[in-house]
C-alpha cells in the first residue's frame, strides 16, 4: 500500500512539475566551495535516471562526511521531496542555504517545496531571492513557471 502511496505521489509531481522543472539543480559550483568534493558519479547518474529512492539513500551517507557540501544538501533535499519527504527535503534545502545563501539551485526548489506545500507566498518569496541573486536565469524562469502554472 505504501508503494502505491509513493507511485501515486510522484504521478501527482509529474504532472504539477515536468521533470525539466527540476533537471537542473545548479547554482553553487563545487569550484565555488574548494573544501568540498563533487558528488560521486554514482549519485549523479541515480539522479539523473530518476532513481530517487536510491539516490537519497546515498546522498545520507554522502552528506555525513561531506557536511559542508551545499550542492550535496541540495540534491538530497531534491530527492527527498520527490520521494514525498517534505519536511526531510525542507530542513535539506534549508541546510544548503546556511552553507551558501547565494545557492540559486536552492532557492528554486525550496520555492517548488513551498508550492507543493501550498505555501505561495514563501514560494514568491524565493522567486524574489532569485531575481536578486542572477535576474532572469534558468532557476528564475523554472520557479517563475512553476508559480504561474500553480496559481
Amino acid at each position: 500500500m505504501k508503494l502505491i502511496a509513493k507511485l501515486i505521489f510522484t504521478s501527482f509531481l509529474a504532472l504539477l512539475f515536468p521533470v525539466s522543472t527540476f533537471a537542473d539543480g545548479g547554482g553553487s559550483s563545487v569550484d565555488d566551495y574548494k573544501h568540498v568534493e563533487p558528488l560521486p558519479a554514482k549519485i549523479e547518474r541515480l539522479i539523473d535516471s530518476e532513481q530517487y529512492e536510491r539516490a537519497e539513500e546515498e546522498l545520507k551517507i554522502y552528506v555525513k562526511k561531506e557536511k559542508k557540501n551545499p550542492d550535496a544538501w541540495n540534491w538530497l533535499g531534491f530527492s527527498q521531496r520527490l520521494n514525498g519527504d517534505l519536511d526531510g527535503s525542507l530542513k535539506s534545502y534549508k541546510k544548503a542555504l546556511r552553507l551558501d545563501k547565494k545557492h540559486l539551485g536552492a532557492h528554486e526548489y525550496l520555492g517548488e517545496l513551498y508550492i507543493m506545500r501550498g505555501e505561495m507566498k514563501k514560494a514568491k518569496k524565493q522567486l524574489k531571492k532569485l531575481a536578486k541573486l542572477c535576474g532572469d536565469c534558468e532557476q528564475y524562469q523554472k520557479l517563475s513557471a512553476a508559480i504561474e502554472k500553480a496559481s
